[in-house]
């Protein structure tokens, strides 16, 4: 079973969460999705899937325009 991961800014509502649930159960049908929350995130989502990161946060859109 994939340990997943997934950090928002502030807390998710329930309609969200049950939405990306379903979304990661259809690759991963035996996770459970943890979520957390990391206000340093700014904004967007970031997902770490089985030692994977996908960030989709607007600090990690700010990093990649300061360095490119």
């Amino acid at each position: 079973m994939p340990y997943i991961v997934v950090q928002s800014p502030r807390e998710i509502g329930s309609e969200l969460r049950q939405s990306i649930r379903g979304s990661l159960k259809k690759e991963y049908p035996l996770s459970f999705p943890v979520f957390q929350v990391n206000p340093k995130l700014i904004g967007g989502l970031r997902i770490f899937k089985n030692g994977t990161t996908f960030d989709f946060s607007w600090l990690n859109r700010i990093h990649s325009f300061i360095n490119f």
